[in-house]
Order: C-alpha cells, then structure tokens, then sequence
C-alpha cells in the first residue's frame, strides 16, 4: 500500500488527525461476510466486490452512530421521516407497556454536517506540502 501513497495510520482513538471514517468502513469491511479477506483472483474481482461492498455499506448497512440508518438515508434527508416513523413506534409501544419505559427519550434528528468540497481539501493540502518543502 505504501507504494501507492497509502499511508498506514497507528494513531490513538479520538486523536485529531485520524480519518474516522475510512476506520469505520475498513473495521465494518474486515468483519464483513461479503468480503472474503484473501487475495483477489483479478484487479476485476477485486473492484467489483469493494464496489458492491461500498453500495452495501452506504445503502444497506445500519451504523450506530447515525441513529442506526445508511449514509444515504441521512444524505437522501430520509432520516427525520425514519426517526418520526420510529417515535411513533415508541410512543404505541410506552401507551401499551408504560412499566417498560422508565427513561423515554425520543429519537432526535441528526445536526447538520457541512463538508469542505474535495477540492478544496486538495488545494489546502497542496499549498501545505508547498510550504513544508522548503
């Protein structure tokens, strides 16, 4: 991996410089039954299982720390009606069994993301490379 520029990372949970997300995706990948971890046969293999792997994982898979929905439910702006859908289900099931809910709390909605276009991420780590060169 290194000869392709991939960088390998060790840092501790919670350190900054982390990417958070491809740990999840590789974590969530490695424990996959969709992915066998063994060498491809071919580079064609290879992508369209990490391809059909990516659809699951955006599409299909439920991650825990988005209130157990996919990527492109939240991306889609599907969550709010999920969440509402789940509250009701909650609040039907606290009227039935009231002994069950001793600490209700309804779903919240998620708080708005707002990401740096890509290129503005490349740009930024261009001009930082340039400044540590010299």
């Amino acid at each position: 991996m290194e000869n392709k520029g991939i960088k390998y990372t060790h840092s501790r949970p919670l350190v900054s410089n982390d990417n958070a997300f491809m740990e999840s995706f590789f974590s969530t990948l490695k424990r996959s039954d969709r992915v066998e971890l063994k060498p491809f046969p071919s580079l064609h293999v290879a992508r369209t299982c990490l391809n059909e792997f990516i659809y699951y994982y955006n599409s299909k898979h439920l991650h825990s720390g988005i209130n157990y929905m996919t990527p492109n439910d939240v991306h889609e702006g599907r969550d709010k009606e999920i969440l509402e859908k789940r509250n009701r289900v909650k609040d039907a099931a606290k009227e039935q069994h009231p002994e069950r809910f001793a600490k209700f709390t309804r779903l919240q909605p998620l708080l708005p993301v707002a990401l740096t276009r890509r290129n503005d991420n490349l740009k930024k780590d261009q001009e930082y490379r340039m400044s540590k060169s010299f």
